[in-house]
């Protein structure tokens, strides 16, 4: 039998709920444990080689093993394996240019988080592990004598699978577990490579410092497939060194973490989901730049937010002291590691090319001279979410559109330097319950509990 109800005359009161205060960030990506199961995050640490032999040292703490620096002539460089299933997957340098010749790399230097290697007398290559991407930068110190480069990639135990995106021009190669099963998942692939040189990050049309060059993938034989690199010779020349070449190969994210990207308009359907940092900016140039981000907020639905900061790096403003930026609603869903200009997701279109986003701007900031820290008020957007308008995330732009070319470098989730990634600090209070005025005036009436059923009046 139920308890009486609280007497409609009774007053009633609002006591508010506990205030608490919690940070979001777009996550650096996390691996279960090949061994324990647990979510850890990539070691970036390298240790001691302790499982191949001939590597110089290697990354164990998560669901793939990596060896890098091969000890031993013709040794891959860069060795993934799956401890799972003991699937391995290798990488060579075969060529520049049209020469046959294996490139054999002569170790330079061990860093923090990675490996450089020089190349010939032009070029170094450096191997990085970000997150949950390994950046594999081929830096040109002067102009090389030769305009391409081909790599090898083998796999033992697994399977390699050459593939062209929906709705997208480059073919990907994308690497499986052995007798993988349709639509699962890669465990990671070889994205489309970019070229630029170090007259600025992003400039004007007017200064051809940033590429895409040719990517072709060929199988060679069973298992083992070329990726081959073609850079524009008239490029190359007019290029201000050193020069940078990133094929890099992406780790499968966890779907389930924030993701954050880049979508540049003067390569409208190439991805950007692993960048570290890059320019923001609104031209007639169709360089323009803008970054979308979304952070996980499940934890304040229904929650009366207090104050929510959106607190930004960025590395300086290029030829505007006054650039404004502010923060956009964006109203439709997206996929971090598929997304650009052009396309939201795999074969589906943005309805505007450049993002979906309401016209509402929120936390508009300015007055940036140097390196700094930007802080946004984006308490109404984000009580917005906690009241259950779709979380489709926010974009990143400049509030006006120049006839010059102004940028300001912002950083992105995957920057080696922790602090400089996208934080969202958010102030919410928990929900409040309603009590009546006088309690004991109501003892031992049968009061219903507020916090089990609500309050009948």
């Amino acid at each position: 039998m139920l308890p009486k109800p609280i007497n409609r005359t009774t007053t009633l009161l609002y006591k508010s709920g506990r205030r608490r205060k919690i940070d979001v960030s777009v996550k650096r990506r996390y691996f279960p444990h090949h061994t324990t199961g647990e979510l850890v995050p990539i070691v970036c640490q390298p240790d001691d080689s302790r499982v191949f032999g001939g590597y110089k040292f290697e990354v164990l703490n998560h669901d793939l093993l990596l060896a890098f620096g091969p000890g031993e002539k013709r040794l891959p460089f860069l060795r993934i394996s799956d401890p799972k299933t003991s699937a391995t997957w290798a990488l060579w340098i075969k060529s520049f240019g049209n020469s046959n010749n294996y490139i054999e790399p002569l170790l330079i230097d061990r860093t923090e988080n990675g490996v450089i290697w020089k190349l010939d007398d032009s070029a170094e290559l450096r191997l990085e592990i970000l997150g949950h991407i390994i950046r594999k930068v081929i830096v040109l110190n002067r102009r090389p004598f030769w305009n391409s480069i081909t790599f090898i990639i083998a796999r033992g135990g697994a399977s390699l699978i050459d593939g062209l995106a929906i709705g997208r021009s480059e073919r990907l190669l994308m690497a499986f577990r052995k007798n993988a099963q349709l639509f699962d998942n890669p465990l990671f692939w070889f994205s489309r490579p970019l070229l630029w040189d170090s007259r600025n990050s992003c400039a004007p049309l007017s200064s051809p410092n940033i590429m895409e060059p040719e990517y072709t993938i060929k199988p060679v034989r069973k298992g083992v497939w070329e990726l081959r690199i073609d850079m524009d010779a008239d490029w190359l020349d007019n290029a201000k060194y050193p020069v940078c070449i990133d094929p890099t190969i992406v780790l499968q994210p966890d779907p389930a973490e924030g993701k954050d990207n880049w979508l540049y308009e003067q390569t409208p359907n190439q991805n950007h989901g692993t960048v570290a940092y890059k320019c923001i900016g609104e031209d007639t140039h169709s360089t323009s730049g803008r970054a979308i981000l979304e952070f996980d907020l499940s934890s304040i639905m229904g929650m009366s937010i207090i104050s929510a900061d959106l607190q930004l790096y960025w590395s300086g403003v290029h030829s505007d002291p006054n650039f404004e930026f502010a923060a956009y609603r964006i109203l439709n869903d997206w996929e971090e590691m598929t997304s650009s200009w052009n396309y939201r997701k795999t074969g589906v279109l943005w309805t505007n090319a450049g993002g979906d986003i309401d016209s509402t701007q929120y936390g508009t900031t300015s007055g940036m001279t140097g390196a700094t820290y930007s802080h946004q008020d984006i308490k109404a957007l984000v009580q917005m979410w906690a009241n259950g308008t779709a979380n489709n995330g926010l974009m990143i732009k400049q509030t006006t559109v120049n006839s010059a070319v102004y940028w300001c470098h912002l950083y992105f989730s995957d920057s080696s330097t922790p602090s400089y990634r996208p934080k969202l600090t958010i102030e919410y209070e928990e929900g409040g319950i309603f009590i009546p005025a006088k309690l004991g005036a109501l003892a031992g009436k049968g009061i219903i509990n507020p916090l089990a059923t609500g309050i009948i009046i």
